[in-house]
């Protein structure tokens, strides 16, 4: 038997996107069209602000929107029709935006990796790690119940009590960004945080750090192949 199941990367890269504030788009997009075909509209509601991507690590155009309608989970009606055509296999990411902020830029996407970056002396200050994955299924089953565990580490310096303040404040926002979206733009069909914790480390001849660290379970289900 044959197992075509380790998206691991993909819900890794779902669970950067959306602290990046964005979903990726499915399908074309034609010039004139008003409905969007998303992984999972969850992160968004109507008279969100949004912005329309053009390429996953390039600027994003300058393509900005308002949501109007979302219907079921996974399509989202702007009141606005789409600028530009996108073929099916171009990247294309929906943002979510503040209102009326002209001087929008998106957030950086943090880094995706099966390694703790930052303990190789590499990544920034908010990095996802693929941590491991546990899977279970009945004897004589086709489909496999998948649970990815996923991490999201936050890192920050910080010099006065303001700082620490500031730090549980992110802390929170994190929080409540990866609880979102449930679906993870669609990859899984459950997940949340189940773990949070911190910790402080003070650098030599340098400021004092502090670290969080959110424990996510994603979970799927998979089809066991035959051959």
């Amino acid at each position: 038997m044959k197992q075509d199941m380790f998206p691991g990367r993909q819900i890794g890269e779902a669970v950067a996107d959306l602290l990046a504030g964005r979903v990726r788009v499915a399908g074309a997009v034609e010039k004139g069209a008003t409905e969007l075909q998303v992984g999972s509209n969850n992160l968004f509601s109507v008279g969100d602000a949004v912005a329309l991507s053009h390429s996953r690590w390039t600027e994003v155009r300058g393509e900005f929107g308002v949501v109007a309608k979302k219907t079921g989970l996974t399509s989202i009606t702007l009141a606005e029709p789409a600028l530009y055509d996108r073929a099916a296999e171009e990247v294309c990411y929906l943002y979510l935006k503040e209102r009326g902020d002209d001087a929008w830029q998106p957030r950086a996407v943090p880094s995706v990796s099966f390694v703790d970056l930052a303990a190789l002396g590499a990544g920034g200050c908010l990095a996802v790690i693929v941590r491991g994955l546990k899977m279970s299924g009945s004897k004589g089953s086709m489909i496999s119940q998948q649970d990815w565990e996923i991490v999201v580490r936050y890192r920050a310096y910080y010099h006065k009590e303001a700082d620490a303040r500031r730090f549980g404040a992110e802390c929170e926002s994190i929080f409540n960004t990866l609880m979102a979206d449930t679906y993870l733009g669609g990859t899984c069909w459950s997940s949340g945080v189940v773990d949070f914790r911190t910790s402080e480390e003070h650098v030599k001849h340098g400021s004092p750090r502090a670290s969080a660290e959110f424990t996510i379970i994603a979970k799927r289900a998979a089809v066991i192949q035959q051959n």
